[in-house]
């Protein structure tokens, strides 16, 4: 199942506000690491409005993808989740070597707390 991203200011905001109060236990680090990182941009110039062309782009060891769509929300300060969000999403998920089971572990080990 897909979580829902939030849409709204004030989802994002108590959905942060409910993150900062967790405290998981320490997160085992496997033998073998596996480096990962996410990146997303729209377009150059303009006022950052919901809809704006975007792309986003996932690379975990020697998996990578890039994935297009629109961009979820205007550009607020500390509200990038927002704007950015789904596309990152669809990025992760669209490597072809996603690691599923560490992130189901560490969703279930967050919602513990």
């Amino acid at each position: 199942m897909t979580p829902s991203w939030p849409r709204e200011r004030w989802e994002l905001e108590s959905l942060q506000s409910e993150l900062a109060g967790l405290r998981p236990r320490p997160w085992p680090a496997p033998a073998v690491p596996r480096v990962g990182a996410v990146f997303a941009c729209g377009p150059r110039g303009g006022d950052g409005t919901a809809g704006d062309p975007g792309w986003a782009a996932a690379v975990a060891g020697a998996d990578w993808a890039v994935v297009t769509g629109e961009l979820g929300a205007p550009y607020a300060p500390g509200l990038l989740a927002l704007r950015v969000g789904v596309l990152l999403e669809r990025a992760v998920r669209a490597l072809a070597t996603l690691p599923l089971r560490q992130a189901r572990r560490l969703a279930r080990t967050a919602r513990s707390y």
